[in-house]
């Protein structure tokens, strides 16, 4: 993995994060006696950053209540206890773009993480989904994006370990984006996990899951088409001097746009975090629409047309 895919799976998927403490474990839960439907007598959700409640860059309390998995939760009138984050968070989502200020003001920056609170602890969690993980992790105690939040969250277990320990009637998993989503983002599609290997870690994971809880139901959801998340933005954009002036603003910087590849016509896509790279000086502030021969002008953070065609076979 190249130095600037780590940084950027840091930056998009998690931001680093402050020491842990053991034994930390503290829950909310939304808790009924009889669900709406049997097979909800206990759900659990497999997943990463957008199952976990990854908002914005960051991930509190506040944003794990609006996981999808909550509102499921809520509806069918289950039990469902996830790891709360102490405000702001950990890291403190991203409150204001253009100034990249975070949620709690001054103090929070991208390594802030107040950990979990101490209220309504529990062991048994219903939401054991963690942010910046991909297919390969739910079967691994320590695999290859775990992270601060794996630790926090899983305590030790495997994802799925700490998922059957709810003993599941009804799974969702929403695994899969992450093994894309960052390479498209960088502009390097071709360092997306191989069909094969994507097929043989899902396969661990489901077969795990089934064996562990039998009778399990559940939805598996597939992978989102990440050139439509809004996570990158189209080159079309740059020719809007408010656009870029609100990059300048977010930089810090004034950003030069190459008129002869950034073209009312262009239909290349820009990965977001290229304003963090031009922010802290990792990515000069000039901004190329197709591929050059000077990278990473042109190159990181640029998806073209033809990798865009290339993301959708991966996907496929």
């Amino acid at each position: 993995m190249s130095r600037t895919h780590k940084l950027l799976r840091g930056a998009l998927l998690l931001g680093a994060t402050g020491a842990l403490v053991a034994g930390c474990n503290s829950d909310a839960s939304v808790v009924t006696t009889t669900p709406a439907n049997n097979i909800f007598q206990s759900y659990v959700a497999l997943g990463n950053s957008i199952t976990a409640g990854y908002e914005s860059g960051g991930i509190n309390d506040s944003t794990q209540r609006q996981s999808y998995a909550v509102l499921l939760a809520r509806s069918m009138g289950t039990r469902f206890a996830y790891p709360a984050l102490n405000m702001p968070g950990c890291p403190p989502p991203i409150a204001n773009f253009q100034t990249q200020a975070r949620v709690g003001g001054a103090s929070s920056t991208g390594s802030t993480c107040l950990l979990r609170t101490g209220s309504s602890a529990t062991a048994t969690l219903n939401n054991v989904a963690v942010p910046g993980i991909n297919s390969v992790d739910p079967t691994a105690i320590v695999g290859p994006d775990s992270n601060a939040l794996t630790e926090l969250f899983l305590g030790g277990k495997t994802m799925v370990r700490k998922a059957l320990d709810a003993h599941p009637t009804f799974a969702t998993v929403w695994v899969g984006n992450n093994d894309i989503l960052s390479f498209a983002i960088l502009g390097q599609p071709a360092g997306a996990t191989p069909q094969t290997k994507f097929v043989q870690s899902y396969s661990a994971m489901i077969n795990q899951l089934v064996a562990g809880a039998q009778g399990l139901k559940g939805v598996l959801i597939g992978v989102a088409p990440v050139s439509q998340i809004p996570v990158m933005f189209t080159a079309r954009a740059l020719q809007s001097q408010a656009f870029v002036g609100a990059l300048d603003a977010a930089t810090h910087k004034q950003i030069i746009v190459d008129p002869t590849t950034c073209t009312p016509t262009t239909n290349s896509l820009i990965g977001m975090p290229i304003v963090s790279a031009i922010a802290s000086g990792q990515h000069p502030p000039i901004i190329e629409c197709e591929k050059t021969p000077t990278p990473p002008l042109g190159d990181i953070f640029v998806l073209d047309a033809g990798e865009q065609a290339q993301v959708a076979t991966i996907i496929a």
